[in-house]
C-alpha cells in the first residue's frame, strides 16, 4: 500500500534521500537516522501505530544506554573520571 498518495516504491527511496539531504544540509552525518525512516516507512503497522514514539524511543534509549555505559566503564578505575562536568 502506498503512503497518503505517493507510491510504496517512490517513498522507499525519496524518504532516505530526504533525511540524508536534511542531516547533510544541517551538518551531522548519522547513516543510521535514514535507516530509521527506512523502517518505518517499509514496517509493518505495528510500528507505523507508535508514530513519533518510534523514532524518539530508539534514539532516546540508545543515548541513555551509552551515556550509562560511558560513566560505568569510564569510572571503574580510579585514574579516570567521567564526565568531568556536568
Amino acid at each position: 500500500y502506498g503512503v497518503a498518495v505517493i507510491p510504496q516504491w517512490i517513498a522507499d527511496a525519496l524518504i532516505p534521500a530526504i533525511v540524508v539531504g536534511i542531516i547533510s544540509y544541517l551538518g551531522f552525518i548519522h547513516p543510521p537516522a535514514a535507516a530509521c525512516g527506512l523502517i518505518y516507512i517499509r514496517g509493518e503497522d505495528t510500528i507505523k501505530d507508535l508514530g513519533w514514539m518510534y523514532i524518539a524511543m530508539p534514539s532516546l534509549v540508545g543515548c541513555c544506554v551509552l551515556i550509562m555505559s560511558g560513566v560505568m566503564l569510564n569510572n571503574l578505575k580510579q585514574d579516570r573520571r567521567y564526565p568531568l562536568y556536568w
